[in-house]
C-alpha cells in the first residue's frame, strides 16, 4: 500500500518522503533526517511513521486504521489510532481516518459525537445466495459468474491461504497430526503435506492411529478454491493472490482472480462481479474483532466491483451486511455491535488490559487484585475475566474497567511490576486495549 502511495504520488509530480521498514538502514535514516530538518513536507510510511518529527504538522491521514498491522506487538503495545489521536491533540493538526469500515473504537467515537462520519451515499447491486448444504458455490450463482465472464474478469474473497489447512483420516475420524504434536496441513500436489509447527514435510500421508492413507481435507484454503472454481468455470486463467504470492497487475482479459483480505489486484475499470466466499464463515470466528475484520474484509472488496458489476454474497438474505453493503452504509450494523458491547461491558465501551503470567501466579494475581479493590485501591468498577490458560506454562487474566478508572488501573498494575521485579519474581506481561482479547 506504502509503494501503491508512492507511485500515486510520483504520477502527479508531488515531492514525498518514505518511513518505512522495506528501506534499507542507510536508507531509513537518510529520510528521518531529511524530515527532522523540515525538508519533507510530506511523509508516507507503514505504523511507526506516525512518530516522524514532521515540522509544522497540520494534516495526519490514517489509511484503514482497523488493520491489525497498525498495532504494535513488541512492548508497550501502542497502535497508531491512539498516537494519531495523542499527536493531533496536542499539535492542534487536523485527523483523518480512512478506510473501507470503521474500527469499533472508532465507531464508538462516532457515536459519541466525537469523530464526525463522513462519506459518499451510493448504491450498488448486491446479492445474495445461501448455501444450505455447505456447499461453496450455490446453484444460483453460477449464472450470474458466467454473465459477469463473458463482459470482464471476476475477483473471489477466500478466507485462507494454501490449500488445505487440516486433515482428518476417514476411517477413524482423527485430525492429522505430526510426531512433533502439530498439525499437518496440504500444500496441493506439488508441495504434499506439512507439519504446521516443525515444517516436516511429505508426499504421502498415514493415520498414526489407524494406519490408513485416506485423509479427508478440512479447511479450504486459496489454492483448493482455485482448483474447484476453475473445474466449475473452464476456459477462463485462473490468478491467486495472497500475502506469500502477491499479485499487482492481471491482464486485460476476462479471468478468475482469488485473493484473500487486502491482496486483490486493482482493475482501472473494476470487475465484473466480486463474489464473497463463505461470507458466514468470516463472521463466525472466536475474538471480537471477527466482525470488524468480516465487514473490513467485504466492503473493500465490494468497493473494486465496476459501476455495472454485481456484488454476489455466499450467505442468507437476512444478514445485515446485505443491506450494508445495498446502501454502502455500515451505521446500523456497527450500532448493533456497539449496543451488544454495551450490554456485556466489553471494548470499546471499557478499557480491557490483558496480563499474560505464569499459571501458578493467577490465582494469587487475582486474590490480590479483588483485595485491591475492596481497600479501594483500584476503582470498584474492575471486572476480572479469567484466568485462560494459553500454553502449557501461562495463563491470561483480562481486566475491564470504564474508560475514566483506566488510568487509576493502569498506575497500579505498574507499580505492582515493578515490585514483582524487585523481588525476583517471573515477570508478566500487560497490554493495554489490545487488538485482541483472546
Amino acid at each position: 500500500e506504502v509503494l501503491l502511495l508512492a507511485q500515486e504520488l510520483e504520477s502527479r509530480a508531488i515531492d514525498f518522503t518514505i518511513l518505512d521498514a522495506s528501506l534499507t538502514r542507510s536508507e531509513r535514516y537518510s529520510n528521518y533526517l531529511k524530515v527532522a530538518s523540515g525538508q519533507a513536507r510530506i511523509v508516507i510510511g507503514s505504523r511507526s511513521a506516525v512518530f516522524a518529527p514532521v515540522h509544522d504538522l497540520r494534516t495526519i491521514i490514517v489509511y484503514r486504521e482497523s488493520a491489525q498491522s497498525h498495532y504494535e506487538v513488541r512492548t508497550p503495545g501502542w497502535n497508531t489510532r491512539d498516537v494519531a489521536l495523542l499527536r493531533s491533540q496536542i499539535g492542534q493538526a487536523d485527523l483523518t481516518f480512512i478506510g473501507y469500515a470503521p474500527s469499533s473504537e472508532s465507531s464508538y467515537l462516532i457515536e459519541k459525537k466525537e469523530m464526525e462520519l463522513k462519506g459518499r451515499s451510493v448504491n450498488v447491486d448486491v446479492q445474495s445466495y445461501p448455501a444450505h448444504n455447505g456447499e461453496l458455490l450455490p446453484d444460483r450463482i453460477f449464472g450470474p459468474i458466467r454473465k459477469a465472464l463473458e463482459k470482464g474478469s471476476v475477483l473471489f474473497l477466500v478466507s485462507r491461504k494454501g490449500y488445505s489447512s487440516a486433515l482428518m483420516c476417514k476411517s477413524c475420524k482423527n485430525i492429522a497430526i505430526c510426531d512433533c504434536g502439530g498439525r499437518i496441513s496440504f500444500q496441493g500436489s506439488e508441495k504434499g503435506y506439512s507439519c504446521s509447527l516443525c515444517d516436516k514435510k511429505g508426499s504421502q500421508w498415514s493415520c498414526r492411529w489407524c494406519k490408513k492413507d485416506e485423509p479427508i481435507l478440512l479447511g479450504r484454503g486459496s489454492q483448493r478454491f482455485a482448483h474447484e472454481i476453475g473445474r466449475a468455470f473452464p476456459g477462463f486463467p485462473v490468478i491467486t493472490s495472497d500475502a506469500s504470492t502477491p499479485i499487482q497487475s492481471i491482464p486485460d482479459q476476462p479471468s478468475i482472480v482469488l485473493a484473500t483480505s487486502g491482496m486483490a489486484p486493482r482493475l482501472p475499470s473494476g470487475y465484473q462481479a466480486v463474489i464473497i466466499l463463505e461470507g458466514d464463515s468470516l463472521f463466525s470466528q472466536v475474538d471480537l474483532r471477527a466482525q470488524e475484520r468480516a465487514r473490513e474484509s467485504i466492503m473493500h472488496f465490494s468497493s473494486l466491483v465496476s459501476t455495472d458489476g454485481k456484488v454476489l454474497v455466499v450467505i442468507d438474505s437476512a444478514h445485515p451486511i446485505v443491506a450494508s453493503i445495498a446502501r454502502w452504509n455500515l451505521t446500523a450494523i456497527n450500532n448493533r455491535e456497539l449496543q451488544e458491547r454495551e450490554q456485556t461491558q466489553l471494548p470499546p465501551v471499557v478499557s480491557a488490559l490483558t496480563i499474560e503470567m505464569v499459571q501458578g501466579d493467577c490465582q494469587t494475581f487475582i486474590t490480590g487484585i479483588r483485595k485491591a479493590v475492596d481497600d479501594g485501591r483500584i476503582p470498584h468498577s474492575t471486572r476480572i475475566l479469567g484466568p485462560k490458560k494459553i500454553s502449557d506454562e501461562s495463563s491470561r487474566v483480562i481486566l475491564t474497567v470504564p474508560h475514566e478508572d483506566a488510568q487509576s488501573l493502569v498506575d497500579f498494575l505498574v507499580t505492582y511490576r515493578k515490585k514483582r521485579s524487585l523481588a525476583k519474581k517471573s515477570n508478566l506481561s500487560m497490554r493495554v486495549d489490545p487488538y485482541a482479547l483472546s
